[in-house]
């Protein structure tokens, strides 16, 4: 390296997983999956009777009820629409196949079969989706009906119809007091914010 001339390091920011995993507490609510769970959490504890020490005992107890959460109940999934079944999935795989041989293909003529054959496929993986869709839903109904626990029939009409929690705004004003939702104070805020910068 020439003299004269300097190296910048940057620091790289370790970011870490924070995120953590929820159990999924409605199968709880199930007879025999709450069976499983008390009778596998009873012989764990069984094992802590011989430990003395209470730190080690209350670090026997997480780990116990943690271990047991995972086997018995496990964990909710994030990300996964659950009404999609393994043949819609398959019918999925062969689309995306068509399509790469659609865009590596470079005669015209056989472009346009693999369209054809593409929006075929592509009309059978909607006919599948709504079928799933459906089928789930009336399972899902057909579930509350059974369970008489308010708290199941609002998760599942929350899920059905895909309700999500809405932001609350908060704006405040110059000395800091919470404005209320008009929309012309929240205007008059947002100008007298604009104009001051």
């Amino acid at each position: 390296m020439p003299e004269g001339q300097s190296i910048k390091l940057k620091k790289h920011k370790i970011v870490s997983d924070t995120t953590r995993n929820r159990f999924e507490t409605t199968k709880q609510q199930r007879p025999e999956v709450r069976k499983a769970f008390l009778i596998e959490l009873k012989n764990k504890f069984q094992r802590l009777d011989e430990l003395e020490d209470i730190e080690t005992f209350w670090e026997g107890i997480t780990k116990c009820y943690q271990e047991t959460a995972t086997n018995t109940i496990g964990y909710k999934e994030r990300g996964h629409r659950p009404w999609i079944s393994n043949e819609s999935w398959k019918l999925e795989d062969e689309r995306r196949q068509l399509k790469e041989k659609t865009n590596n293909s470079r005669s015209e003529r056989v472009k346009n079969s693999l369209n054809v054959e593409y929006s075929d496929k592509d009309k059978k993986i909607k006919k599948s989706l709504t079928n799933d869709k459906k089928q789930w839903t009336d399972n899902l109904i057909e579930e509350v009906a059974i369970t008489v626990i308010m708290k199941t029939v609002y998760e599942v009409t929350r899920t059905i119809c895909n309700e999500k929690k809405k932001p609350l705004q908060i704006i405040k004003d110059k000395s800091g007091n919470l404005l209320s939702n008009h929309e012309e104070k929240l205007l008059k805020r947002w100008t007298e914010h604009f104009k001051n910068d």
